[in-house]
């Protein structure tokens, strides 16, 4: 494991700093400035004040943290979770979701994400699906379709894995031959195991991944499932509802207002119109599911070209050839992991 992590377990765990404040060290550090979390802990206490504007207690706070126990302390920990094959992933880590990068601030993004299970997953296509907890027999049968053509295009469920149609869609889903699924959960996954190993057989099937924001021994807690939501919603590259009756309407409202792809399903129900009527795109078919998802992927490939009407500012611009699929792919891969749909779709 990354000697790194280390690091930023000693920084959120035991520098004493807010939350807030290590979030905003981490902007300027390492997004801004592009240097490894490490790098920090060589800095002196006058580097530390005046970089950051630490107070002297936070300074001489954050210099204790790097003390030879306190890092062996977090190497104890890393080793334990290790044993129970959970692994940890920093915003340096190249498997750490690159869309949830994308799409989150930085005050929402989880410095580190807790994994059990194949992490390549992590960048891999999904959709969430938002229904009731007691969904209508013609909703499920919609899903089921739904999963089918999913699988046949290597595209993922992402889910909460809570009560009702959530944790039957993901189900489903990984009882496919070959569904992949992501579940984001509400306490740590060392808890979480606890209570059930019911998921294991498709971990170790390499299909599935579960995933939390939260330490491992951490317990479950009400107010955990808000922020689970977030990273669900932000990981999906659609949210569909089939069934808006007893749903979550702020969370449908949220993203509309921030511009995702919300799908609903055209059932004649007035909560449905209601979504619809608010700019939800409206669906029969399973098959204009997968298109829509395809049209997400592809457009989040591309890079806009910013036209300017000032010639002090334009750049001559080199009329090329279109790429051909294997040139396309070939710079796509250059950039980092390629959704496995996206090849295939090139190829």
């Amino acid at each position: 494991m990354n000697d790194n992590v280390i690091y930023w377990l000693t920084l959120i765990n035991n520098s004493g700093l807010k939350l807030g404040k290590i979030k905003k060290i981490i902007h300027e550090w390492y997004f801004m400035d592009n240097k490894p979390i490490k790098d920090l802990f060589a800095l002196s206490s006058s580097e530390l004040y005046f970089s950051f504007n630490l107070t002297d207690a936070e300074t001489n706070q954050f210099l204790k943290a790097i003390k030879p126990p306190i890092l062996q302390k977090q190497q104890i920990l890393i080793e334990t979770w290790q044993k129970e094959n959970i692994k940890i992933l920093t915003l340096e880590n190249l498997h750490y979701s690159v869309r949830l990068i994308a799409m989150l601030q930085i005050k929402q993004l989880p410095l580190l994400l807790w994994v059990k299970g194949d992490t390549h997953l992590l960048n891999e296509p999904t959709i969430t699906i938002l229904g009731p907890e007691k969904p209508q027999e013609s909703t499920v049968e919609f899903v089921e379709l739904l999963i089918q053509e999913l699988i046949s295009e290597n595209i993922g469920v992402v889910s909460g894995y809570g009560r009702g149609l959530d944790r039957i869609v993901f189900e489903k889903m990984i009882q496919g031959e070959s569904g992949l699924g992501v579940a984001f959960l509400p306490m740590g996954l060392a808890s979480f195991a606890k209570m059930t190993r019911r998921l294991d057989k498709y971990i170790e099937s390499h299909r599935t991944v579960l995933v939390s924001p939260f330490a491992p021994d951490m317990s479950f807690k009400e107010g955990f499932k808000a922020a689970r939501n977030i990273l669900i919603d932000a990981f999906a590259l659609i949210l569909f509802v089939p069934e808006a009756k007893d749903i979550d309407s702020a969370r449908i409202q949220t993203a509309l207002n921030q511009g995702r792809p919300v799908i609903v399903l055209e059932n004649g129900s007035p909560e449905n119109e209601i979504l619809i009527n608010e700019g939800a795109i409206a669906v029969n078919q399973p098959s204009e599911i997968i298109e829509l998802i395809h049209q997400v992927l592809l457009d989040s490939t591309v890079t806009p070209t910013h036209e300017t009407d000032d010639d002090d500012y334009g750049l001559i611009r080199e009329v090329l050839p279109p790429y051909n699929s294997d040139e396309a792919l070939d710079i796509l891969s250059a950039g980092g992991n390629v959704p496995e749909v996206l090849k295939a779709r090139l190829k």
